[in-house]
């Protein structure tokens, strides 16, 4: 009895430990999610340098065969990374992404939100939204280091929603665009 309490144990601890891991690493995400919903609040506003919300937009109107126009818009909600405030460091005037939003307007509209840690510049959180002909379906989804941690819910059925590594490599791709717009002056 007690070598079945321990090898349950065994097996048992280590999956706690990372569920209480992970709900902290959820916790700090969600929090830092709150925090740039509300330095988005002041883009476009005159109080939008004080609060960090400048902003690169993109947005396209395609009319493909078969599928018809669609309609896709991409905001990148920027922030200047932590130890780049004095002006003698090299990464002084250059900015990280933050918060990205996406709409995408075809058959159905698709909302997707991809935040990055503003200290790492670390993919951590995608929220996906599809007004579809099923009704309105939604994601979250988080991640560690490149890892998804925590789904909700944890599958869900339908076409539109990205798998987490399409979402992973759009992620990649919005940072190197921020990267790249860096080397503008």
């Amino acid at each position: 009895m007690k070598k079945i309490l321990m090898i349950a144990l065994v097996f048992l601890l280590p999956q706690l430990a990372f569920s209480q891991t992970a709900e902290t690493k959820v916790k700090r995400i969600r929090q830092l999610y709150n925090e740039a919903q509300e330095a988005a609040k002041y883009k476009d506003s005159e109080e939008w340098v004080e609060h960090g919300a400048w902003s690169l937009k993109f947005e396209s109107m395609i009319n493909y065969a078969g599928g018809g126009p669609v309609k896709h818009r991409t905001e990148i909600l920027l922030t200047s990374p932590y130890e780049a405030d004095e002006p003698d460091h090299p990464r002084f005037n250059t900015v990280i992404p933050r918060l990205v939003r996406e709409t995408i307007e075809r058959s159905v509209t698709i909302y997707r939100e991809w935040l990055f840690d503003p200290e790492t510049e670390d993919f951590i959180f995608c929220y996906q939204r599809v007004a579809g002909y099923n009704g309105p379906k939604e994601q979250r989804l988080y991640f560690d280091k490149g890892r998804l941690i925590k789904a909700v819910p944890a599958s869900i059925d339908e076409n539109w929603m990205e798998e987490p590594s399409a979402l992973i490599e759009k992620a990649q791709a919005f940072k190197e665009m921020v990267r790249t717009y860096n080397l503008i002056e």
